[in-house]
């Protein structure tokens, strides 16, 4: 090394939030303004009995809206700046949230529809936002950053949840007051130095990705799945194992809480053991939680604990299988490689929730863990083979 020059700057977790805290806060304030809701309507939702398939259905349409945003956004990011992006995406949330104070099941339908396509704009905005703006390890820190603070939103959710219960009105006031603060926040933003590049063809992305690293593609479909179906009737089994409905987050609380600890270490596990055996690894305690939870009868902190360790591995699936694919595409197409990987998440999420009202529907709501066990072998089985 050459007399006076310095020696580069190992990456790390603070260097990378501090680069882009601008970003990772405006992402947290709108995701905690779209995770308030969706409880509320769950819990009206139990409220008046509603059928297995309609929490089904509830569960997809979020990922429906999603899905959407995902087809229509990269062409809206082509014409307009990432910061304009976001600020268009907050309105969808706040209409969404505001079907909450309809005392009728079918507008909840359509508000978590415009909550997911909102969500689904804000989340391409951000993941083009890191493929442009980071490279090499500094990517998998980012991304792993990026799931980081959407749970760490969806943790303080649960937590305001517990003190304004999702029967009152009180979460929707939250929410509307966080997507305000969520826009000043982005106008705010220094934008990256990069722009984003022009979408020549919407599936070149897809056909590198699926040369040099198809298990990607599995990977982020398979994240919808399980998150998709844990959404949908991961409430509805808390208050079958003894939780009073208006106290459902704290099961949801316990999945979040374990999904934020994991993130921080998501990057480091991947960097130095590969993320094809830290994706088997989590994957095989995702089945031995899973396991655990299909066996419990009743709500205990033993059983917050399960839940907690459960939603530290299934959480790891998106963001391992996100890098794998930005890292095969070498930096030449982040926003078509976000934009596969969030619609396969997407459409996951669609799916998980209708193919486990299957499950449901055969061994009560702990089916849904028979539900996961089998994706996440399937995950096992996929990663061995690549591996």
């Amino acid at each position: 090394m050459e007399s006076g020059t310095a020696p580069p700057k190992s990456v790390t977790i603070g260097r990378t939030f501090a680069g882009h805290s601008g970003l990772f806060s405006a992402e947290f304030i709108v995701v905690l303004s779209s995770a308030m809701v969706p409880t509320t309507f769950i819990v009206h939702a139990i409220a008046v009995g509603r059928s297995p398939f309609y929490f089904g259905i509830l569960g997809s349409l979020y990922f429906a809206g999603v899905f959407l945003s995902y087809i229509f956004g990269p062409s809206l990011l082509a014409h307009l700046s990432f910061r304009w992006i976001g600020i268009i995406a907050t309105p969808s949330i706040v209409v969404g949230s505001l079907t909450g104070l309809i005392d009728i099941p079918e507008a909840w339908l359509l508000g978590r529809l415009l909550i997911g396509f909102g969500s689904g704009l804000f989340f391409l905005m951000t993941e083009a936002w890191i493929g442009v703006a980071t490279s090499g390890p500094s990517k998998v820190q980012a991304l792993a950053l990026y799931s980081a603070v959407i749970y760490a939103a969806y943790v303080i959710a649960q937590i305001l949840l517990l003190f304004v219960p999702p029967s009152t009105d009180g979460p929707i006031v939250i929410a509307l007051i966080c997507a305000t603060c969520g826009i000043l926040v982005l106008g705010k933003i220094r934008k990256p130095n990069s722009v984003p590049p022009k979408v020549e063809s919407p599936y070149r992305g897809a056909r590198l990705i699926i040369q040099h690293a198809p298990e990607s593609m599995f990977m982020t479909f398979a994240s919808g799945l399980l998150i998709g179906a844990n959404g949908a009737f991961g409430p509805a089994y808390a208050v079958a194992i003894g939780l009073p409905a208006d106290q459902v987050s704290l099961f949801l609380l316990a999945n979040m809480t374990g999904a934020l600890i994991a993130q921080p270490f998501l990057g480091r596990l991947a960097n130095r053991y590969g993320p094809h055996l830290v994706l088997i690894g989590m994957s095989l305690l995702t089945v031995t939680t899973s396991i655990i939870l299909y066996l419990v009868s009743s709500w205990s902190w033993s059983t917050a604990l399960v839940a907690l360790l459960w939603g530290a591995t299934a959480s790891t699936v998106y963001a391992t299988g996100a890098s794998i694919a930005h890292a095969a595409d070498h930096g030449r197409h982040p926003v078509e490689v976000a934009r596969i990987a969030l619609i396969l998440n997407g459409v996951g999420g669609i799916l998980g929730p209708l193919m486990a009202t299957i499950f449901v529907r055969m061994f009560d709501v702990e089916g849904l863990y028979i539900f996961v066990i089998i994706i996440a072998l399937s995950i096992i089985i996929v990663m061995a083979i690549k591996n």
